[in-house]
């Protein structure tokens, strides 16, 4: 059995956010997600399949804070429900 994570999940989100927004996903190196979110490669695949799913996890995570404060639009709000609905259809396995 392995150890307990040393991190929370919607903190990662966070910390991770403005690196892809500054250098968007293609030149987002993983060593820049580990300095910024101060976990550790092994660490972020054992909760992220990949840099892809984490870069999703965060667009996800960044609709989902935004729809709470209610600044999504009829249009955008509806993309996240549809994000949502797809999610559920096609789960993906989280460690």
């Amino acid at each position: 059995m392995g150890r307990p994570k040393s991190f929370r999940r919607e903190e990662v989100l966070e910390k991770a956010m403005p690196v892809f927004w500054k250098h968007g996903f293609a030149d987002t190196s993983l060593q820049e997600l580990e300095r910024a979110t101060g976990v550790n490669k092994s660490e972020l695949y054992s909760e992220f399949r990949d840099k892809e799913d984490l870069f999703v996890a965060c667009l996800r995570h960044y609709l989902e804070s935004q729809e709470k404060r209610g600044f999504l639009t009829r249009e955008a709000d509806e993309a996240a429900r549809y994000s949502r609905s797809r999610q559920a259809a096609f789960p993906r396995h989280h460690r």
